[in-house]
């Protein structure tokens, strides 16, 4: 992909009105609750819930790539104008790692495949100097997750035993602020580096029932960005 998006630029030339950005990155996550309805049982709750992103995995080929945190955007910002359109697909991972769970029934959580996010953006852009830009955009849209649970000894997404199934649910919505520093090397590509917070809020499919819960993160990124 970042081949063909690098040979389009620079045939292209640079008065295009498109930008591709292309980053990878890691997040952190405040610790929420998790809300658990299952048949057979009561609602519980398990508080304090503590996250980690794992955002890099060990690399064995090329498509291990798409197992790791990252983000692709197009932008398309009309000539004369400070005012872009963008669409967005960020790859975001959270694995549960404790919390306060009285029953103790949380035995596996986690959204390697991930915890992904579409974002519809609108952005605003502002000139540092001849070779820098700032980017402030704010986006919302829906969250998509690959679940593998075990709930009370159920499972669910695990790909283990008898449970090879996994599956891809539109599991809520989510919004975005970010901030991003562009700095040019050429006329069609640049040195990108962005922050930004997320605010999910989701329901995922569980053996049984669903769990519910909101997520509030911070982003750090680098990538490219090509101007075609």
């Amino acid at each position: 992909m970042l081949c063909a998006v690098t040979l389009w630029a620079n045939a292209s030339g640079q008065d295009s009105r498109w930008t591709v950005d292309v980053s990878t990155g890691t997040s952190g996550k405040i610790p929420n609750s998790l809300l658990i309805e299952q048949d057979g049982y009561g609602i519980s709750v398990v508080s304090a819930v503590a996250w980690e992103t794992r955002p890099w995995l060990p690399l064995h080929s090329f498509v291990d790539l798409a197992e790791s945190y990252y983000a692709f955007r197009v932008t398309y910002r009309p000539a004369f104008s400070r005012i872009g359109y963008g669409l967005e697909f960020l790859h975001d991972k959270a694995y549960f790692v404790t919390g306060t769970d009285p029953d103790g029934i949380v035995d596996h959580f986690e959204l390697s495949d991930g915890h992904n996010m579409l974002f519809g953006q609108v952005s605003y852009g502002v000139e540092v100097d001849d070779l820098s830009e700032l980017v402030l955009r704010a986006g919302a849209g829906p969250a998509i997750s690959n679940p593998s649970t075990i709930i009370r000894g159920k499972r669910m997404g695990t790909r283990t035993g008898e449970d090879m199934d996994s599956r891809y649910y539109v599991t809520g919505f989510g919004a975005q602020l970010s901030l991003q520093y562009r700095f040019d090397i050429t006329d069609w590509l640049a040195l990108s580096n962005e922050v930004r917070y997320v605010y999910s809020w989701l329901r995922i499919p569980i053996n049984g029932g669903r769990a519910s819960t909101a997520f509030n993160s911070f982003h750090v990124e680098l990538g490219l960005s090509f101007r075609p």
